[in-house]
């Protein structure tokens, strides 16, 4: 479903502006204003719903994002490299460009399309893991991630750039409390998969990969805990998925691929 546009932009001046010392006074930005590293900028670029308030990035990063940038209404600022590590966390790979951002409007749980799965991540906190849930949210046209307001990571920064561009596509909504958005989503139709390696029933038996019509969630849970109590007590079933090699436990972004990838191959 659609994200609901905002506001028309306020016209901008030319988009290249003069070269100007990039200061930030603390030293860092605050990590949720900024996306940084090529991928995710470019992908904020071609997002007309994503409000940019400022682009940084060095002269050899401008020549490859310079049509795009003056196609838009977005200022870039030229500036070097260690202007830019100035600006954001320390030890940011930022390839030369960040931009400062403007949340995407938010999504609820009413909201989503039926005929997209959504990904539930149980305190999922490793933002390198969530990037890549979220990647491949964005292969196999998952519509949105939900995650617990506390014991997640932010959507910027190491995550953002871990995602490659997939916050622009895929939604991310917060909630407070996980069990009842699963209850929630049970109500609004949604068939809810829980994988847990200790399970008895087996992925490839579930009925969410015969139903081409049945909506559904996937919900997985951080590496070191798994899926909590009562997380497992709102999902429809809970199961595994099947391995026959020498370790039998996935990192959760694998996990989060295989089914995603499981449920896109049985409804086309």
């Amino acid at each position: 479903m659609p994200r609901p546009s905002k506001s028309p932009k306020k016209q901008q001046h030319k988009s290249w502006q003069k070269r100007g010392s990039v200061k930030s006074k603390s030293g860092a930005a605050r990590n949720h204003d900024w996306l940084y590293g090529r991928h995710a900028v470019l992908a904020a670029l071609e997002n007309p719903d994503r409000q940019i308030d400022k682009l940084y990035a060095t002269m050899n990063a401008l020549k490859d994002f310079e049509a795009l940038v003056e196609q838009s209404d977005v200022i870039a600022t030229p500036s070097t490299t260690t202007e830019i590590s100035a600006l954001l966390p320390p030890g940011a790979v930022h390839q030369g460009i960040a931009v400062k951002v403007k949340p995407l409007p938010e999504t609820s749980l009413e909201d989503l399309p039926f005929d997209r799965p959504v990904i539930v991540l149980d305190q999922v906190t490793d933002p390198h893991n969530v990037g890549a849930i979220l990647r491949s949210g964005a292969v196999f046209n998952a519509s949105a991630v939900i995650m617990t307001r506390r014991n997640s990571p932010p959507v910027t920064g190491v995550l953002a750039k871990s995602a490659c561009g997939a916050l622009e596509h895929v939604s991310v909504i917060y909630v407070g409390n996980l069990a009842q958005a699963l209850k929630t989503l049970g109500k609004i139709g949604f068939w809810r998969i829980g994988f847990a390696g200790e399970a008895s029933d087996a992925f490839e038996n579930s009925p969410s990969l015969r139903d081409q019509r049945q909506p559904v969630a996937i919900v997985l849970g951080a590496e070191d805990k798994g899926l909590r109590r009562l997380s497992k007590e709102q999902c429809d079933e809970v199961c595994h998925i099947t391995t026959k090699g020498a370790l039998s436990s996935l990192n959760v972004s694998n996990a989060a691929a295989i089914a995603l990838h499981a449920l896109h191959q049985a409804k086309t």
